[in-house]
């Protein structure tokens, strides 16, 4: 029974996101310019560069 909910609830989704799409009701991804710096993480392994 749970096998065939995650199944319904799946394709619920992707007709949701292939509806929205269709309507164009999500904004196009914006992927990072080249000229972007990398990110800067917080957190480090301690390691000495």
């Amino acid at each position: 029974m749970k096998l065939s909910l995650l199944n319904a609830a799946d394709k619920i989704v992707q007709y949701l996101w292939r509806e929205g799409d269709k309507r164009y009701l999500f904004p196009d991804c914006i992927r990072p310019a080249d000229s972007e710096p990398p990110p800067h993480y917080l957190f480090t392994s301690g390691a000495k560069v």
